[in-house]
C-alpha cells in the first residue's frame, strides 16, 4: 500500500490514508490491483491524466457528467481496491466478456471497471511502464453510466488517451469490458 501512497502523492496530489483498508498479502497471480482513494473525484483522475499524457474527454468536467450517474463502486466513503486482469489489450483477456454490451453485463451482474477506476489504472501502467493499455482495442467501462444512460469507454489512439461515451448495448469487436474482483 505505500506504493499507491506515494503513488497519490506524486501523481494526483493527494495525501491518502489506507492504513484501515484491508487487502491479501499477496496480489492474486495474473492481476493488477487498483486502489482507489476515498474522495477521488473524476476530474481529478482526469486532470492527473491530462498532467502526465494528451487527454481527450468527451466532456471536459466528468463530475458534471457523472452527477447522479450509477456505479458499482464508489469511493465517497471509505476507499477501497480491486484486481483486475493483467492484460495490455482488452480483448487480450475476459473472454467471457466477448461480444456482451453493458446492458447485458448488467442484467447478469458481472463486475467490471468503472471509468474512475480504469483511469486510475492507466496513469499506475504508465508511471510503472510508461506503457498504455488499449492502443488497438477500447476498455469498456460498463460499471459506470453516464447520468443520461451512456457507458464511457477508455482506450489510447495515436498520441492521446480518449475518454468517450457509447450507448448500452453498443457491441464491436474491438470492444470488452475488464472484469474485477473486489475485496
Amino acid at each position: 500500500l505505500q506504493e499507491w501512497v506515494k503513488f497519490y502523492k506524486e501523481v494526483l496530489t493527494m495525501d491518502v490514508d489506507f492504513s484501515q483498508l484491508v487487502i491479501p498479502a499477496e496480489v492474486p497471480v495474473g492481476k493488477w490491483p487498483i486502489v482507489v482513494a476515498q474522495g477521488l473525484s473524476y476530474n481529478q483522475a482526469l486532470k492527473a491524466c491530462r498532467d502526465n499524457f494528451l487527454t481527450y474527454s468527451y466532456y471536459d468536467d466528468l463530475d458534471v457528467a457523472m452527477d447522479h450517474a450509477k456505479e458499482e463502486r464508489d469511493p465517497k466513503s471509505k476507499p477501497y481496491v480491486v484486481y483486475v486482469g493483467s492484460h495490455w489489450e482488452a480483448t487480450d483477456g475476459d473472454h467471457e466478456l466477448k461480444e456482451l454490451n453493458a446492458d447485458i453485463i448488467g442484467q447478469r451482474g458481472i463486475q467490471t471497471l468503472t471509468l474512475r477506476e480504469r483511469m486510475i489504472l492507466e496513469l499506475s501502467l504508465y508511471r510503472g511502464f510508461k506503457k498504455h493499455l488499449d492502443i488497438r482495442d477500447v476498455s469498456l467501462c460498463s460499471s459506470s453510466r453516464n447520468s443520461d444512460g451512456s457507458v464511457p469507454k477508455a482506450y489510447w489512439s495515436g498520441d492521446r488517451f480518449y475518454v468517450y461515451w457509447c450507448f448500452p448495448r453498443d457491441v464491436f469487436p474491438f470492444l470488452r469490458a475488464r472484469a474485477v474482483d473486489s475485496v
